[in-house]
């Protein structure tokens, strides 16, 4: 379900950070988020706020911070490549995104319908992220639920045979690995975690899911190499 020209961006981006960078916060509700402990959400979308200042996570570096306000495509930005995400929507693919690609702001819009924007709790989800963290069948696969702690999904899993019974499957949840902000954090928010610390957050299981690592300060997305079948 994923934009390949989106995701084309986003690992041409991913590549060129030779040197971490350092992101400056700030607290437009609508741009980027923090790392975790400054992030409030409501229902349906988890909005993020920015963390304040930039930090230290990984190698640190001074390169380009991200713009409080979305910057205008073509635009010149100085310092190593970076990724920026501006929007409210829990789905990385569903924001705004801004790459500084050899001087230049190059913006990606958000996906289109019917995958963007996100769906919020819809008729037949759990009432709670908990609940849905537990595991349990579902129907119709494909239903999509985004609470405030985070996403989750009816899924079929991924790899093999499909089931016998495919009119049911299981929920599926963007739960972080230990020492991993919740929910996930915007590209390019500030972050303090160590920087061999993968962040998956539904990568492989869950439509948009997003993999993040903290480098030079700064969250950046890392491509996973999902099995045959996954989302």
């Amino acid at each position: 379900m994923k934009s390949v020209k989106r995701a084309a961006a986003l690992v041409a981006s991913t590549l060129g950070i030779a040197a971490a960078v350092a992101c400056g916060g700030h607290t437009a509700t609508d741009d980027l988020g923090g790392d975790g402990g400054s992030s409030s959400s409501s229902s349906g979308a988890s909005s993020s706020s920015s963390g304040g200042s930039s930090s230290s996570g990984g190698s640190s570096s001074g390169g380009l911070a991200c713009p409080a306000s979305l910057p205008v495509n073509g635009s010149s930005c100085v310092g190593a490549p970076i990724d920026c995400e501006y929007g409210s929507d829990p789905n990385l693919q569903c924001n705004t995104l801004a790459h500084c690609i050899q001087g230049r702001w190059q913006i990606t819009p958000p996906g289109k319908a019917p995958y963007c924007p996100s769906p919020g709790i819809q008729r037949g989800c759990p009432s709670t992220y908990a609940e849905a963290s537990l595991g349990q069948s579902c129907a119709p696969p494909g239903l999509e639920c985004d609470y405030a702690q985070g996403r989750c999904a009816c899924s079929l899993g991924f790899g093999g045979p499909t089931p016998v019974d495919a009119g049911s499957g299981h929920w599926a949840c963007d739960v972080p690995p230990k020492g991993c902000p919740q929910p996930r954090p915007h590209l390019g928010s500030p972050c303090t975690v160590p920087s061999n610390l993968y962040c998956s957050y539904g990568a492989c299981i869950l439509p948009g899911g997003a993999s993040m690592q903290c480098q030079g300060g700064v969250w950046v997305d890392t491509p996973s190499a999902c099995p045959a079948g996954a989302k």
